[in-house]
């Protein structure tokens, strides 16, 4: 009953927080099934793998395609509860590669591949209870540890890590810091929730030495829901919008992707029917909503990063469509959008609190729950 209520809890807070390719349209999965109606025809839709607690319980940041294979973790679950490290191949099978115990509880950002090695952050756990950034190779061997120390250091890691020119630089929920690939942390710059942003989140983007993101509250006027910014390697930083003006967005939950030279991203809350919105802005800081989500059953509440592809956006909303579970979209620059599945809850899972990843043309994903026998997530793969 007590490993039930600490998975259950760990899958609460997932849903507050959260190489060259072909175009050949085959989905190389297999599993539970579903084909559902779309503006443009048919999405081919799979469940590869349901999630059972020991295996890991609440899956967390998008999976990383890397040679073939997925990688991923889990905000719970596994050996100890604390959540996994995990790599799968594409028909779902699924290898834990490391369990968190006392070094670290609750991995939930993305995980990024330098060389052989595979680099994430726990958002709680470690030797100050602060959080981890971890280093572990592909064969589930662990490489170090840093152990966040709270304070003027940072706690809580969120997102995941962004590599410049050797060095690693990611997000916690106060502050901005750089970490070598030996495991040496540098905080650059601590957000106040003033005027220039506060409580972080997503990946960072870089683009011509800096780094682009979003926080999710901040700005001129304190309560401001949230900005985008630009940061140097040496921590200073540039606000280059402010949400919260009449029909814009609000809270951006995730972090940017660039197309074409312009930044897209997404806002939970806020728009013409306050479901969210996709938005463009540029390297000046020109924004403007290109979709506002919540006016039928295209979804509600993006919070995680678009992915391109073929000069499309996709991404997932956590809820709204037809049974209020979740979407998984498809966007052009201009703002033309359409769902291309839309959850049921039941055995295709639903509540999708992470972004997408693509590999060989096929769309792969994670849920937050699953079938009502196996409640702890799903990972499940997409034909556009």
């Amino acid at each position: 009953m007590i490993g039930r209520i600490a998975a259950l809890s760990a899958l609460a807070a997932i849903l507050a927080a959260c190489s060259p390719l072909d175009t050949s349209d085959a989905l190389p999965v297999t599993g539970i099934s579903f084909e559902q109606p779309t503006a443009a025809g048919r999405a081919k839709f799979a469940t590869i793998f349901v999630f059972g607690g020991s295996d890991g319980l609440g899956p967390s940041g998008a999976l990383l395609a890397r040679n073939g294979m997925l990688y991923g973790t889990t905000a719970g679950g596994g050996k100890y509860g604390h959540g996994i490290v995990f790599s799968m191949t594409p028909d779902g099978n699924e290898t834990v590669l490391h369990s968190f115990r006392g070094d670290g509880r609750a991995p939930m950002g993305s995980l990024l591949a330098v060389g052989d090695t595979l680099y994430g952050a726990t958002k709680y756990g470690g030797a100050h209870k602060s959080g981890t950034i971890f280093a572990i190779r592909a064969d589930g061997t662990m490489v170090w540890i840093y152990d966040f120390k709270g304070g003027s250091d940072g706690a809580a890691p969120v997102g995941g890590l962004t590599n410049l020119t050797g060095v690693l630089y990611g997000l916690t929920g106060s502050t901005f810091f750089k970490v070598t690939q030996s495991g040496e942390e540098t905080a650059l710059r601590a957000f106040t929730r003033d005027r220039y942003g506060g409580l972080p989140n997503g990946n960072l983007v870089a683009l011509h030495g800096a780094f682009y993101g979003t926080a999710n509250d901040g700005g001129r006027a304190k309560k401001s829901p949230g900005i985008v910014m630009r940061l140097t390697t040496s921590g200073s930083e540039t606000v280059l919008h402010e949400f919260g003006e009449a029909g814009d967005g609000r809270n951006p939950s995730a972090g940017l992707v660039l197309l074409n030279g312009v930044f897209y991203g997404t806002t939970a809350n806020g728009g013409q029917y306050n479901g969210g919105t996709i938005f463009s802005i540029t390297l000046g800081g020109k924004e403007r909503v290109i979709h506002d989500f919540g006016s039928g059953p295209d979804g509600r509440s993006p919070a995680c990063q678009l992915v391109v592809y073929n000069g499309k956006l996709y991404g997932t909303t956590t809820y709204g469509g037809l049974y209020n579970r979740g979407t998984i979209f498809e966007a052009t620059s201009d703002g033309r959008e359409r769902a291309l599945y839309t959850f049921i809850g039941y055995s295709d899972g639903g509540v999708p609190a992470s972004g997408l990843v693509m590999m060989n043309g096929v769309l792969y994903g994670t849920a937050t729950s699953g079938p009502s026998s196996h409640p702890y997530g799903t990972v499940f793969a997409l034909t556009p």
